[in-house]
């Protein structure tokens, strides 16, 4: 027959013990218990008084998930998860974003034809939410000489912006605009783009080559499913010589705002 007592340990009934041995035995197994949880009390509040130590303390836990958020637009929140003890169960980094997302690299058209200068994928999901936008800024040069230059910016592989071949004798370019999904499928894309080489006033005095075009676009374009396909965001050039048209920057940076209105 075994007494258990409460905290940490048990007496055994022992057969044949006078009764002063067994409540000497007993008050042992007290003290014992006593002792071993009142250290552990002990040690605690000695760690939160002793100077430089920080100790964790549970008042009245709850459980629940504390969200733990991404930096930038475009990446995924984390988690921490709490059980009802005060202690963390499991916990989830936070994903980052891709963006903002810039491109340096100096790519040219290559002799005669349409060839890409600068491509980006949009990866299925980043536009999860109707209203998210991606702003975008292309630019670049075109070189000195008689050729017909020709850039256009295709969505999804649906052309957005083209002017047509024209006679840029020199000068640079540089389209600012935005992408916004509408519906899973549909997304209204505008633009501004300036194109050639302007005229200069320096000092009084009116100077350079005006080959130059200013176009605005604003349109709705028909796309593959954004939830569930990547869809490239490219820009082509079309020319006769090698780096008629050469590409220097592209800088791509995603948002979401707090409200949408789409009716």
């Amino acid at each position: 027959m075994v007494d258990k007592i409460p905290n940490l340990y048990v007496v055994p009934s022992l057969p044949g013990l006078d009764p002063q041995t067994k409540r000497t035995v007993e008050d042992l197994a007290a003290r014992v218990n006593y002792l071993t949880t009142e250290l552990d009390r002990v040690r605690g509040i000695a760690m939160m008084s002793s100077p430089g130590v920080d100790a964790a303390r549970r008042e009245n836990p709850q459980a629940g998930i504390i969200t733990v958020p991404y930096r930038d637009h475009g990446g995924q929140d984390g988690f921490i998860r709490i059980n009802s003890d005060g202690v963390i169960s499991s916990y989830v980094n936070p994903i980052e974003s891709i963006f903002p997302y810039v491109d340096l690299t100096i790519v040219g058209n290559v002799g005669t034809g349409t060839d890409t200068l600068h491509t980006f994928i949009l990866p299925a999901g980043a536009l999860a939410l109707d209203g998210d936008w991606i702003r975008f800024v292309y630019a670049g040069t075109f070189a000195t000489n008689d050729n017909d230059k020709r850039i256009q910016i295709l969505f999804d592989a649906q052309v957005f912006e083209d002017f047509g071949a024209f006679d840029f004798d020199a000068g640079l370019w540089v389209v600012e605009g935005n992408y916004t999904r509408v519906t899973p499928t549909t997304v209204l894309a505008n633009s501004l783009g300036m194109y050639g080489e302007p005229l200069v006033m320096d000092e009084g005095v009116v100077a350079g080559t005006p080959d130059i075009i200013f176009l605005a676009r604003n349109s709705l374009l028909t796309v593959s499913n954004l939830n569930t396909t990547p869809v490239a965001m490219t820009v082509t050039g079309t020319a006769t010589a090698d780096n008629d048209i050469v590409q220097n920057k592209s800088i791509l940076e995603y948002y979401r705002p707090r409200t949408v209105k789409l009716v």
